[in-house]
């Protein structure tokens, strides 16, 4: 993760913390990282596949519309747990 994705992403949780309860936030939010990010798609590596389903039903539309408004852009949010990291071949 580059320097500007850093800030980007630590921009997108300080308005996120606001948004959740403190609990959901550090468990679910807070140890998201940008793995890949372009022009249309932003990709988050998570730990487990649990996380990865929770924040696909629960959280996904919020983290979309954070980071629309930080950017002005619809970003693709994506979500892949390490293992689908390792077959994808996602860049480190």
């Amino acid at each position: 993760m580059n320097r500007e994705e850093l800030e980007l992403l630590n921009n997108a949780k300080n308005l996120l913390k606001e948004e959740m309860s403190p609990i959901s936030f550090i468990t679910w939010v807070n140890p998201l990282e940008i793995k890949e990010m372009t022009d249309k798609k932003i990709v988050f590596l998570v730990t487990s596949t649990f996380q990865k389903d929770v924040i696909e039903k629960k959280y996904i539309q919020l983290i979309t519309n954070t980071f629309k408004l930080l950017t002005n852009k619809n970003y693709q949010i994506e979500t892949y747990c390490t293992e689908d990291a390792k077959t994808l071949k996602i860049s480190h």
